[in-house]
């Protein structure tokens, strides 16, 4: 558990203070206090430029996906970015180590709910992300960092203040400004986002959990050995092809047989598992070692990111409505940031969940 050192206090030796008075800190020293989400310490920095990071980096994951989607299965694509990202994990590792005994672990069955609970996040985006408008699937899974926000004070004891539940609600609202309703028939599929959106909450509060005694590799590994396990079963069963029938968006992912790509789609399957596994190493240690409430507010940078995209690959440039919402998404961030380091006494106590 994370903690941040109470700011050192000088005192003159024939300096006498009232008992009832407190003591108060020079002048210019970095105020910190005992409280887990001072966004001015470095402990929750790193976690937040981390975040920041592999936001922007799973958005050209999304970009990606959405191009491979219309050519390859989903089984195919799963299996090659979690292969690559696995190559990713064990060169960083040994390369950071000189060896794999940070692998070991003595909580597999944590790490088994984990990966599958990550594998049914990234299953059901990848389908919505196929099946309808990219920024609109992105919008719908970005009520996650909400979602977490709320899961955290009941599952993690974490204490939330009033403002930050203002913050984190005003960037929802920015959130629906930039998608707005296209009026398509995608029901189905914005509800498979949804259910993605509610599933990664939950893998996200574990992975807090799991942290306590686990390193960001380790959890990375074990996730990404979870994902090529499932795309290769999954490839055994339905890789041939023998159940496709071309019926609809959903199922042609799901169901199309396993191709060889070209040499342009190779590159892309490539980097997409780089983006795979250097994503996935950012996010879990951001989630590791940050509080998951005030980690969740800097993931919308993605949705940002999505309508950058917009712009770039399909000249999509932003409305009025689009540009009220990136103000009110970048306002909510930097206001928690703000108050976050102005507040100058520790939460209230809260319960610890037990490794």
């Amino acid at each position: 558990m994370l903690g941040n050192a109470m700011p050192e206090l000088t005192h003159t030796a024939n300096q006498i203070r009232p008992p009832t008075r407190r003591v108060q800190p020079e002048r210019g020293t970095l105020l910190k206090t005992t409280a887990s989400h001072d966004v001015l310490s470095v402990n929750n920095l790193i976690p937040i430029i981390c975040v920041c990071i592999a936001s922007v980096v799973f958005s050209i994951h999304d970009v990606a996906l959405k191009l491979l989607s219309s050519t390859y299965p989903l089984h195919e694509m799963i299996a090659v970015r979690s292969s690559v990202a696995l190559i990713v994990i064990c060169v960083y590792l040994y390369w950071t180590t000189g060896s794999f005994q940070a692998l070991k672990t003595r909580r597999p069955a944590l790490h088994t709910v984990r990966a599958l609970l990550m594998i049914a996040t990234n299953t059901t985006l990848y389908i919505s992300l196929a099946a309808m408008p990219i920024a609109d699937a992105v919008a719908i899974f970005y009520s996650a960092p909400l979602i977490i926000t709320f899961l955290s004070t009941i599952l993690l004891r974490e204490f939330v203040g009033p403002m930050r539940w203002l913050a984190v609600c005003l960037g929802l609202l920015g959130m629906l400004m930039i998608v707005k309703p296209s009026g398509a028939d995608y029901t189905g599929a914005a509800l498979i986002a949804v259910l993605s959106a509610f599933i990664y909450a939950f893998s996200q509060i574990l992975t807090r959990n799991l942290g306590k005694t686990e390193s960001t590799v380790t959890m990375s590994f074990y996730g990404q050995i979870g994902h090529n396990s499932f795309a290769v079963l999954i490839g055994l069963m339905i890789g041939s092809g023998r159940f496709f029938g071309g019926e609809g968006e959903i199922l042609s992912f799901v169901l199309r047989p396993w191709s060889w790509p070209s040499v342009f789609d190779m590159l892309m399957f490539v980097g997409f598992g780089l983006i795979s596994g250097v994503g996935g190493l950012l996010m879990t240690k951001a989630y590791r070692d940050g509080p998951p409430s005030l980690i969740a507010s800097f993931e919308y940078v993605a949705l940002l990111m999505a309508v950058v995209w917009g712009v770039i690959f399909w000249n999509e440039i932003p409305d009025i409505w689009t540009s009220l919402g990136i103000a009110l998404i970048l306002g909510a961030g930097i206001f928690v940031a703000l108050r976050e380091a102005k507040k100058g006494a520790p939460p209230p106590p809260r319960r610890r969940m037990s490794p």
